[in-house]
Parts: C-alpha cells; structure tokens; sequence
C-alpha cells in the first residue's frame, strides 16, 4: 500500500492479538506447573485470561501498537514469549521423544528470532534458566544446573554485546554518551525514578498522564533529586522482595524479577532516551500475572467481588486506550498533544512546526522553530528547519543564513545541510556556491548520486558543459534512472552539439516519467534543431499541457 498506514496497522494489531493467545498459553502453562498447580489448581484459567486481558488493552500498550516503526517491539515480545512457552511444553512433556526436541528446537529458532528483532530480548539467555530455578521441580532442575545455565548465558550475553558494538561495548557506550545531555552516572540515577515512574503509568495509566515524548529531569547526583535516593532505595527493597517472597509467594517474586530484568538493557547504561512507554510492553506481562493471582488469593472469599472488580477494569482500561489512540489520528494531534505535556522539549516544538509547514501554515511554524531554538540553542535542527521554511517561500538569502548557521552547531547530518545550500544556491542562480557545497557534500558521501545530480545540473546551468556530462555519464554508470538524470544529461548533450543523444536522453527521461514537462519540451527543441517540426510542435503542446495540469 506504499504509504498509506492502514495496512501497517492492522498488521500491528494482529502481531498483538496473537502476542495475546500466545501469553495466555504461556501464563496457563506456567499456572498449571508443579510449584503452582496446587495454589492455582481452580482458578488458573480464569486467572490467566484476566491477566492477558489487562495486558492486551491496557493503554499503555498504545506506543507499542499504534506507533508503527515499534513494530520491533511487539515483534520481538511475540518470539520472546513463545520460546519460553515452547521451553516449557518441552519440560512438560515427561517422555524423552520426538515431540519433546521438536519443543526444544522450535524454542531455540523462536528466541534467534526475538534476537534479531530487537536486541533488548537478549536477556531470554538469562531469563529461561531463572524460570527454571522458580518454578520447576528441583529434580529436574537443580540449583547447581540453574548456576551452570546462568553462567553460559552470562558467557553469551557478553559474546553478543561484543559482537553487535564492534568487538568493543565499554568504547561503543562511552562513545554514545558524548551525545547525550547526559553521563553513564546520571543515566543510571535517572533510571531508579524513571523505574517507578513506569510502575504509576501501570498503575494509573490515564490518557493525560501518556506521552510519546516525556520531559524527565536528570538526576544530577543521589540527594538532586532527593527522589532519587528514594528510588535507588526501592530499588533495592524490590530486590529484596524476590528474595523474600521467593518460598512464600514465587509467582509475585519472579513477576518482580521479570519486570526489572526485562527492563535492564534499554534502562541501565545503553545511552538511549530517558523515557518511552513502549519499553513496558514485554516486562509489564508477567508482573500483571502476578498481581491479578495475588489479588485472587488475597480477596478468595470474596471471589465474586475480584471477579467483578477485574471485569470492570477491562473496559475501561479499552475505553481509556481508545482515548489514547485518538492521539493518534494524525501527526497535528500527536505532537500537538507532545508539545502540550512537554512544553520545555525542543523537538517536538520543531516537528510539530514541519507539521504546520506542510499545511502552508508558515506564520505558525516559524514561531515553533524558533520556540525550538530558544529551548535547544546549540542544536542545529531549529536552524535547520527554518532554513527549510524560508526556500519554500523563495527567500532565499535567510534561507541560506539559516542552513550555514545550523551547519555550525551539532545534531543535523552536514551532508544533509550541504545538499540544502546547494539546493538554494542554484535556486537564487548563484552557481559558483551551489557547486561549492556539492562538492563539500561529495567529499561527506562519494558515492551519493543526488549530490553528483546536482552537481552536474549546477555545472551545465553555469556553462561548465562538458563536466555535467561527465558526471552524469558516472551516475549512469552505477546504475540510477531518474527523469532528473536523463533530462539534464540531455540538456547538457544538446548543449555539446550532440543532438541525436540528447533525444536519446530526452526520450530515456520520458519512459522514466511520461508526465514530467521539461523533458517533453527540451525532447520538442532538440527536435526542431534536426526540422523535425511536427515532432517539436507535438512535444512542445504536450509540455504545456501537462504543465497547466501541474
């Protein structure tokens, strides 16, 4: 469907539909377990089907589903989950058979292929052998054999990490937080709150309190915030709290676990953005087993009353996540919502902008860029972007002022800003800068054939003949067809003498695109100078024509 979302979309529901049957297989199994079985033996079902329930349409799974490139995401949960089920059907089943290593294998390709969806699922290596440890029986599966599977997954975890940074994590890691507005310590004192931040939005998961793009302050030290303490402390009660509840309440123990280890590669010291919602999509699933069979065995006199309470709570977890995905609609009410929840962030005030920019808007999104400047002054992206907004209106001195300005500061890719300038330069006709920055450009990126285009188009406009056609011979070399290729290397043919090719080219350009005017025209000149003239005089009108169209 090219561009058009719907079909991502439904493809993203039916990845989280199925993530649904799959986790509430995967929850009855871990119910129906020996260590289980017994405390659960009436309710498993039921417990099971709530709890997927609750997950399934719960809001906060909104950036997980709606938000298309999180495709990963889901994607990635969907292996994730059914490799542990697969895991599990094959301890359960007792006999040493075929269907036992069919189990085994189909686990084994499902968590290859949660690894190269997303790279967070690398923790099923140390997540299989710990489910083991809590909830199979210790003859079957010792703590000595639990040490040995945890200490090959450390031994594989650590040969990932080294084969995805470049054989180097530790310079790959310190390298990316040179980046970030933050440090490896700051990051990871952040983390304690942002920790307990997720456990609020699961708690209390309100449309007004969701953000694609949350404003969380860094915490500078322990004591700044002084929550931060506070959060580092709860921290360690959590873990305290596995190793208290293991005996006595093991599903509540390994919920807490899941949650927090499910959360460590994208929360701890990977230098990657504070905050998103969807990093709660594969460790919130367990945790909510574990409260909803809590609840159950807290309230089991008052069955009814969990029952009731939890059959309220479903429609309007769905009610509240449909208001969510209103958000959704369109890219005026998402970043317009960002913007609203978090007014001090610079990037959204600049999208939000391009947004109003490409409604014709230019009052309105030049005011945001410069919000966005204002907030983020050593950023080049609001330069950038107003840089963008002044050639669409052909002013093209401040246009230029704007892109040489962000091409100053960091954040925007300088090959990009090199294309812009150039991309101005030729507009306002001034050739020898135009050719300038084509060939800064080239030197970012030599095999970038746009730039080579552009700067044969520069070289033809300003006489330079026969280094156009040189240039445009090397992007045909490597194999691109475009109209502006075969158009200009045409003019530029024609402006060489050499007629018969510069039709060739003409001709070549219309294949490529039949209603694209200037090639029409420029093939009706090329014609009239051979006294083709009904030839010309046909090209000529079907180019105006198709130029009224436009």
């Amino acid at each position: 469907d090219g561009l058009n979302v719907r079909g991502f979309h439904l493809v993203n529901i039916a990845i989280h539909i199925i993530n649904g049957i799959i986790l509430y297989l995967l929850f009855l199994a871990t119910l129906k377990l020996p260590g289980l079985r017994e405390r659960y033996a009436y309710d498993g079902r039921e417990i099971a089907l709530l709890a997927t329930l609750i997950w399934l349409v719960h809001p906060l799974q909104t950036n997980a589903v709606t938000y298309i490139v999180q495709r990963m995401t889901s994607l990635a949960a969907l292996f994730y989950f059914s490799s542990l089920l697969f895991f599990v059907k094959a301890y359960l089943d007792r006999d040493r058979s075929a269907k036992k290593i069919l189990w085994f294998c189909t686990g084994t390709v499902a968590a290859l292929l949660a690894f190269v969806s997303k790279e967070n699922t690398a923790m099923l290596i140390l997540i299989i052998p710990t489910y083991g440890l809590f909830f199979l029986p210790e003859h079957k599966f010792s703590k000595r054999t639990f040490y040995r599977a945890g200490g090959i997954a450390l031994i594989i975890l650590t040969l990932l990490a080294w084969m995805f940074m470049d054989n180097d994590p530790l310079s790959v890691i310190s390298a990316g937080f040179a980046h970030r507005e933050f440090t490896l310590v700051e990051r990871l004192l952040t983390e304690a709150r942002v920790l307990f931040f997720y456990i609020g939005l699961l708690l209390l998961p309100l449309p007004s309190r969701l953000n694609l793009n949350h404003d969380f302050s860094i915490s500078q030290s322990l004591w700044m915030p002084p929550q931060t303490f506070l959060a580092v402390m709860g921290i360690v009660a959590l873990l305290i709290l596995i190793v208290f509840f293991f005996n006595k309440e093991r599903l509540l123990s390994f919920g807490i676990l899941w949650f927090l280890a499910n959360l460590v590669i994208e929360s701890t010291v990977i230098p990657l953005e504070l905050v998103f919602e969807h990093r709660l999509y594969l460790p919130s699933s367990f945790l909510i087993l574990a409260v909803t069979a809590l609840l159950y065995r807290l309230f089991k006199r008052r069955k009814e009353f969990v029952r009731i309470a939890f059959l309220l709570l479903v429609p309007v977890l769905m009610i509240m996540t449909f208001q969510r995905n209103t958000t959704w609609a369109s890219n005026f009410t998402l970043w317009s919502d960002v913007v609203r929840k978090s007014p001090e962030l610079a990037r959204p005030h600049g999208i939000l902008g391009k947004v109003w920019a490409g409604q014709g808007n230019f009052g309105k999104a030049e005011k945001l860029f410069r919000k966005a400047g204002k907030l983020k002054p050593e950023s080049g992206f609001p330069d950038y972007y107003l840089g963008e907004l002044y050639a669409k209106q052909n002013r093209l001195e401040e246009a230029a002022a704007f892109f040489r300005e962000a091409l100053s500061k960091d954040g925007v890719d300088p090959l990009k800003i090199c294309n812009a300038l150039e991309s101005v330069y030729r507009k306002a006709k001034d050739y020898p800068n135009a050719i300038i920055f084509s060939l800064i450009a080239l030197e970012l990126d030599p095999d970038n054939l746009d730039t080579m285009i552009n700067l044969g188009i520069s070289y033809e406009s300003s006489g330079h003949h026969k280094k156009a056609l040189s240039l445009f011979e090397k992007v045909a070399a490597k194999g691109l067809r475009s109209v502006d290729l075969y158009n200009n290397w045409g003019v530029s043919a024609f402006s060489l003498k050499m007629v018969d090719n510069s039709i060739l080219y003409f001709q070549e350009a219309i294949k490529i695109d039949p209603e694209h005017p200037e090639s029409h025209y420029n093939l009706g000149i090329a014609y009239g100078s051979k006294g083709l003239l009904s030839e010309a005089r046909r090209e000529m009108s079907l180019a105006m024509s198709l130029r009224d169209k436009k």
